[in-house]
């Protein structure tokens, strides 16, 4: 049995769609990089992924720059132990606007996005955590307000995300408060 997929599909180019629905990655320990670079995707469905003994996820999806949609409700972080196994995980995924996410992912661990999603519930968010598991993030963003900004100066930006309004105040000193309101 397969223990080490990290790399797999490492710069693979030209191919759009892979069918992995058969793999069997129940004795998986390393994914890292498994995609990495794997630019001609634009959706990867691995629903059918177990990776219950998965304990590194390092740039798994890193610089997947044509991905647009991933399904990863069937997975289950609960053997990684710290931010590092997940670190750049979807760095470089900026086009990425459906994501299923994992069903289990431990207390504490906190894996960083591209960009900035919308829950069901319309809560913006930038990364995956305990609260975040088994849902539907959206990205659909707008944003407007100052291109520029000087020391001293203050500004009202909008973010919208799908049919949920983002306010945001920021200074020059980058300091943000928010509010969110349902624009149905």
């Amino acid at each position: 049995q397969v223990t080490n997929m990290s790399y797999m599909f490492y710069g693979l180019y030209g191919i759009s769609y892979l069918d992995l629905s058969s793999f069997n990655t129940s004795n998986v320990t390393n994914m890292e990089g498994m995609f990495h670079y794997s630019m001609s995707f634009n959706t990867l469905d691995l629903s059918s992924f177990d990776t219950s003994k998965v304990t590194n996820m390092s740039a798994m999806f890193r610089n997947c720059s044509s991905l647009t949609s991933l399904n990863l409700s069937s997975f289950d972080l609960s053997g990684i132990k710290s931010d590092s196994a997940v670190s750049y995980m979807f760095s470089g995924c900026s086009k990425i606007n459906t994501l299923y996410t994992p069903k289990n992912i431990p207390e504490g661990l906190e894996i960083e996005l591209s960009g900035y999603y919308a829950d069901s519930n319309g809560n913006l968010v930038k990364s995956l955590t305990k609260e975040s598991c088994s849902t539907l993030l959206t990205k659909s963003a707008a944003i407007e307000g100052p291109k520029k900004m000087k020391v001293g100066d203050s500004a009202q930006l909008q973010i919208k995300l799908g049919e949920f309004l983002q306010d945001i105040s920021i200074n020059s000193h980058f300091y943000w408060s928010t509010s969110a309101s349902n624009v149905a």
